[in-house]
């Protein structure tokens, strides 16, 4: 299907039909004919003049071919608004519509086309039947009618034109396009964030990542087969790896998706909040972990035990506070600048990733397994005390969800309309 441009140049260009003073017209049998063959019911009234029936007097014959140009014309006129259901330009701008998911455009391009499509028929059609109501009339009264609606014609594609985004063309599906808004995935230590960023990198496009790029994915990826078959502990490297301060050298205009590990949250509302990275809002998406057993992984990675048994409370805390990795790389701030969704570490390499999959570009080309990139060594929990005492468990859980920004929020979010997983 050709752009709307490429339509309005062929229309431009389309010979307008004229009819000849007898009224014939050289491709009326083949219309009728088409009509039968593409399932539309001929209309008998109109085809009386062709089957050699008495043609109905030129008065009556000219004001209803007037009557169905002024119709037609008024209708043509406002097809270009009411074609999307949208009331005004303003109204109809896509690239604000507001989604489910907060992605994906509520008009899609295809809907679009099969509107052009639907009122390039009914102009053919309206031709066709003021074709045959002149038969017997002046030529050049009905050619002048049909001249107007011609006119009408390049009005419609110009309309669609101010419609449609200036670089979207009628063949692109939505998917292929830019969705609405930008999305960040706040990654969080320990919440299973690198193998996410790299999957999302190796299956979509645009994915820009602390953990890896949609660019080099595949290339990426492929390398870290071959050291998985010498049985190499593949670990987060290289371009599985990418470094801050290239990320912002890179710059993130052509991202869709954007996964970070910073240091402090502040990152987000600096390059992103208030919709002051080139007028487009972000989403932010975080990762909610079980606040125990996201603890012991920390206290893993860290080479620190946690003692149950510890002398007073005080002494307790402290050795939480000490497993804690890069608290600051979430605050409620961030709620004042942003829409912020959470969902479920257990599904998102499930639900979250098809949630995803429904708002970014997949890729022409992925590599297949993803490696997973190892950033900590296995865990015994046979010697983690805490999963066998009750009370240290439940004052753990207590402290984190009072004093950690992450958890208050995560306990919040889950099950609520902002978890993106709540129905897994």
């Amino acid at each position: 299907m050709p752009s709307t441009r490429i339509r309005r140049e062929a229309a431009k260009s389309a010979p307008v039909l004229s009819i000849s003073q007898n009224g014939s017209t050289g491709g009326q049998e083949d219309e009728r004919r088409n009509d039968v063959e593409d399932g539309r019911a001929p209309h008998s009234f109109f085809h009386h003049a062709a089957d050699g029936k008495a043609p109905a007097p030129k008065v009556l014959k000219v004001v209803l071919a007037a009557a169905a140009l002024f119709v037609f014309g008024a209708c043509n006129l406002c097809w270009a608004r009411t074609m999307l259901d949208l009331p005004t330009p303003a109204a109809a701008s896509i690239a604000s519509a507001e989604s489910q998911g907060g992605g994906r455009p509520t008009v899609a391009l295809a809907d679009i086309k099969a509107k052009v499509d639907e009122n390039a028929n009914s102009i053919v059609e309206v031709k066709g039947l003021l074709q045959q109501y002149g038969n017997g009339s002046s030529g050049e009264e009905i050619s002048s009618l049909l001249g107007s609606i011609h006119e009408r014609q390049l009005v419609l594609v110009e309309r669609l034109d101010e419609l449609v985004p200036s670089n979207a063309t009628e063949a692109v599906h939505p998917r292929d396009a830019h969705p609405v808004v930008l999305y960040g995935h706040i990654h969080m230590a320990k919440t299973g964030g690198t193998a996410l960023n790299g999957i999302l990198a190796n299956k979509f496009e645009r994915v820009c990542g602390h953990k890896g790029y949609s660019y080099d994915a595949y290339s990426d990826n492929e390398r870290a087969k071959i050291s998985a078959k010498k049985n190499v502990w593949v670990k987060a490297k290289g371009r599985s790896k990418v470094d801050g301060a290239v990320m912002e050298e890179t710059g993130y205009e052509d991202c869709d998706y954007v996964s970070h590990e910073t240091n402090n949250y502040t990152f987000w509302e600096s390059k992103f909040g208030g919709k002051r990275f080139h007028g487009v809002e972000m989403e932010l998406h975080l990762p909610c972990r079980r606040p125990i057993d996201h603890l012991m992984s920390q206290c893993n990675h860290k080479h620190k035990p946690l003692h149950c048994d510890a002398e007073t409370d005080e002494d307790f805390y402290r050795q939480i506070d000490e497993c804690a990795l890069k608290r600051w790389r979430f605050s409620k701030e961030l709620l004042k600048h942003f829409t912020v969704k959470c969902f479920n570490f257990a599904a998102q390499f499930t639900t979250y990733i098809d949630h995803m999959a429904g708002i970014l570009q997949h890729r022409r080309f992925e590599s297949a397994p993803y490696v997973k990139r190892e950033t900590n060594r296995a865990r015994n929990k046979k010697n983690e005390c805490i999963w066998s005492d009750e009370k240290a468990y439940a004052k753990a859980e207590a402290y984190l969800k009072e004093t950690y920004d992450y958890y208050k929020f995560c306990d919040e979010c889950l099950g609520s309309k902002n978890d993106i997983t709540r129905n897994t």
